[in-house]
Formats: C-alpha cells, structure tokens, sequence
C-alpha cells in the first residue's frame, strides 16, 4: 500500500494526503515512511542552517506515529 502522505513543503491538501496515509496504514503490522528534502529545499549551494524536517513532513510523522501507539 502507497500514500504520498505530505509534499515536501507548504500546507496545500496537507490534512488530506495526511488523512490517506493514515487510513492507508490501519491493520498494517510495520509501516516504512521515507522522509526527506526536495531539491527545492536542499541542494548545492542551498544548504539548509538547521535540521529540523518540514513542518508538513513532522506532522505525518506524529500523525502516523499516534496512530499506531
């Protein structure tokens, strides 16, 4: 099963792509999210001055993560 989960920036449908994930993961024993940056976001000679993911990206992480305890 595939849910694109969150674009790599913005907030535009987030909650909608972040809703179909979720449904996408009930009954699964193990979910494998792959997180990450875009080339719009990183790349060479345009690095980024913190660590931290986008906020589109925690926020299917936590929702996925409540879910699933």
């Amino acid at each position: 099963m595939y849910a694109q989960g969150s674009p790599f920036t913005g907030s535009s449908g987030n909650a909608t792509l972040i809703a179909e994930a979720v449904a996408a993961t009930q009954g699964a024993d193990v979910v494998i999210m792959a997180l990450g940056l875009g080339n719009a976001v990183e790349g060479e000679g345009l690095d980024r001055s913190y660590l931290t993911f986008p906020e589109p990206q925690v926020a299917l992480l936590e929702a996925i993560q409540n879910m699933n305890g």
